[in-house]
């Protein structure tokens, strides 16, 4: 069985690393998985079975420069990415498409568009989507922040001011023409599996949930003292950390942890330990925009792309702290737990079913800064509890998330009905009606807007976004601009 992986990234990002962990795990119990990304991090990619796909001459974008008009129309419910894959390409004609018996698309925004899925879905192939967010069946969110929207048409979009509101109609509806349940689903979450299932592209899709697993590096273990006098942290010392790809994207709740940590500063034992530095709060990731508060409570250790220096922190803690308000099934939430170190979170999607409180992990009663307080106050208070728990968490996450579990379970969901008949698109009217006209109507005025958007921008920026609806020119300066960034 030949399975193609898609994903924008091979190994960059949370998704990337996931669907990289997945080809590393099929590969090992003998199915011949491929990867074709859009960006190949070549110094980190250990197999000879990714690819870098180049787009050719007559593929096209029909807004090259539609992130920034989105960057200046959204409102201040999120700042977690909304985007569109304005794309028309060849994809479907690729050769490590052509040739594989599963098509397995993960995070692959900007990379293929939903035109392109629908292309894929005429090659009669089985076509399985791994979902990392949101996206797949909203009108462009990739978390919807408990808007409702995407069940509908994406009408009144919270997240996008009044100017581009013509954006998310025309996405959602644009994926009502191209999707279908003859997409299959993997979510690594029942709470995302629950969502998809009544999104109206995918309510008739067979969906399955399978979990995301942690290579066995994760569990080597070091010493604690060791890496702690390493970055400079006394042995006895309570280390609090989170992470995060963006520690400052508003889902991650990070708002939450400081007004925990603020309350905590209030109780005077607290204080008198953080101090003394008996205690003291760690965080890493993508950290751009700096947050005055953040940096007085805690020490900021840096953006690591090696997992063994990601796992000398985990390591080195105490507890680890996620306080995201959506989340699917955090990355940080297996490596931690895989090196060791118990994890407390607020009881949202992945994390409450994961997290069995006071057994594998903790739980807050509820989504407050005071609950988390409460619960990081007491573990402290209670280190029995803290030490117990975290004894069994790397047992639990070695058999909970083992790779060749999911590469078997993974395997078992692609031989399901292998045999599939070519997809005629005139199908669709028998599964969601499309008004072709109102989507044309649609198109229209959202290039009409964005027409708007360039007559107020740089003439640099308009005379580039004739050259970059070209992919393949686009394509030529942004590898020029990484090798000089490299250089």
């Amino acid at each position: 069985m030949k399975v193609t992986l898609l994903g924008t990234n091979d190994r960059a990002g949370g998704a990337a690393r996931a669907m990289f962990r997945l080809h590393r795990s099929l590969l090992e119990i003998g199915v011949d998985s491929r990867i074709l990304c859009l960006n190949q991090s070549s110094s980190l990619s250990d197999s000879s079975q990714v690819f870098e796909y180049r787009y050719n001459l007559f593929s096209t974008r029909k807004f090259p420069f539609l992130s920034d008009l989105i960057d200046r129309n959204r409102t201040s419910l999120s700042n977690t990415l909304f985007s569109y894959s304005d794309i028309s390409s060849d994809l479907a004609n690729h050769p490590l498409i052509l040739d594989a018996d599963v098509i397995n698309l993960h995070w692959v925004n900007y990379f293929v568009s939903s035109e392109d899925i629908g292309k894929l879905l005429l090659l009669g192939k089985k076509i399985v989507w791994t979902l990392h967010d949101e996206w797949p069946f909203t009108g462009g969110c990739h978390y919807t922040s408990g808007c409702q929207g995407y069940l509908s048409n994406c009408f009144d979009c919270l997240q996008v001011t009044p100017d581009l509101s013509n954006l998310p109609k025309f996405v959602h509806l644009e994926k009502q023409k191209y999707f279908s349940s003859r997409i299959d689903l993997i979510t690594p979450s029942e709470w995302l599996s629950k969502k998809a299932s009544v999104s109206p592209f995918f309510s008739k899709s067979r969906i399955r949930v399978i979990a995301n697993s942690v290579e066995s590096e994760w569990f080597a273990k070091f010493s604690k003292s060791d890496i702690r006098e390493k970055f400079g942290y006394a042995e006895d010392c309570f280390l609090l950390g989170f992470g995060a790809d963006s520690v400052s994207e508003i889902r991650k709740g990070l708002f939450y942890l400081l007004e925990a940590l603020e309350i905590l500063l209030k109780k005077e034992n607290w204080k008198k330990a953080f101090d003394s530095k008996k205690i003291a709060v760690v965080f890493f990731g993508n950290y751009q925009n700096k947050n005055k508060e953040l940096d007085k409570i805690a020490d900021y250790l840096g953006s690591f792309t090696k997992d063994v220096q990601v796992s000398e922190i985990y390591q080195m803690l105490d507890l680890f702290v996620i306080p995201s308000l959506e989340d699917n099934l955090p990355n940080t939430m297996l490596e931690s737990m895989a090196s060791g170190t118990p994890v407390l979170g607020f009881p949202i999607g992945g994390l409450a079913e994961t997290i069995v409180h006071n057994q594998n992990g903790f739980l807050t009663r509820a989504i407050s800064g005071e609950s988390l307080a409460e619960q990081i106050f007491d573990l402290w208070s209670n280190r029995s509890l803290l030490n117990k728990v975290g004894s069994v968490t790397s047992e639990y996450a070695s058999k909970k998330f083992s790779m060749k579990k999911q590469a078997e379970e993974y395997r078992d969901f692609f031989l399901l009905d292998s045999g599939f008949r070519a997809y005629d698109l005139s199908e669709k009217g028998k599964e969601t009606a499309v008004d072709n006209e109102k989507l044309k109507q649609m198109e229209f005025q959202l290039k009409k807007t964005y027409n708007n958007f360039l007559k107020n921008s740089p003439l640099r920026k308009r005379i580039l976004n004739l050259l970059f609806r070209s992919l393949k020119v686009n394509d030529f300066f942004l590898r020029r601009a990484k090798r000089k960034l490299s250089a």
